[in-house]
């Protein structure tokens, strides 16, 4: 009586165990039915529940094998987008270095570029103001040499020829020739003249040479 009050109730707990979906409720009735079963030496049933527990926990097994599975899965891929993500990171940071040296070695190419530019410019202008400044310098040794040339030709004769009547005025003041030494007086009054008028014109001619010569300085 005990033992099939016992049995029924395993039973209707197997039941419901099923009912409700609750394998390891499920497992523990299976395992207390085959118990029961061994006990009695009823051995149909003990063999049939207990094959239904061992299918049971097997597959339980296998489930929760699987699920760990899954969880290991999931946390491998989880790793392995995060490793992914990181390396995306990296590559992207990578990019945007080259991006920036890319940049910074372009305006250094400008700056250089411009900067040569300038040099050259610069350089040029002071290769013409060079040039400018020795032709203006050749023009002034050769205004110099012209300057020269009239006075030691136009200038210096008439000194000469004017020393000459001097003494000759000396030599008749002496002899006391006074028609000639007034001859001498109206000659030397001529070339005097003469002298003065050539030399406002060498000077009138070295002013106008000289305005037209222009020097700039240089810093």
């Amino acid at each position: 009586g005990e033992i099939s009050k016992a049995e029924d109730f395993i039973i209707e707990a197997l039941k419901l165990s099923k009912t409700k979906n609750l394998k390891s409720e499920k497992l523990r009735v299976l395992r207390k039915l085959y118990e029961l079963y061994a006990r009695q030496g009823q051995k149909d049933d003990f063999e049939k529940f207990h094959s239904l527990y061992m299918q049971l926990r097997d597959s339980m097994e296998s489930q929760e094998l699987l699920l760990k599975i899954e969880e290991v899965e999931t946390k491998h891929r989880t790793k392995i987008v995060k490793a992914q993500n990181e390396l995306l990171a990296v590559q992207n940071e990578i990019l945007k270095q080259r991006h920036s040296r890319n940049i910074y070695a372009g305006l250094l190419s400008v700056f250089c570029t411009l900067f040569l530019g300038f040099l050259l410019l610069r350089n040029q202008r002071q290769k013409r103001f060079i040039e400018n400044q020795n032709q203006t310098l050749s023009q002034m040794v050769q205004n110099k040499n012209r300057l020269m040339a009239i006075v030691t030709h136009d200038i210096r004769s008439p000194l000469l020829g004017m020393a000459e009547i001097g003494k000759n005025i000396r030599y008749l003041i002496d002899k006391n020739d006074q028609q000639k030494l007034v001859s001498y007086a109206d000659h030397l009054d001529r070339s005097s003249a003469s002298l003065l008028q050539l030399v406002e014109n060498v000077l009138s001619w070295a002013r106008g040479t000289i305005a037209t010569i222009s020097i700039t300085k240089s810093k």
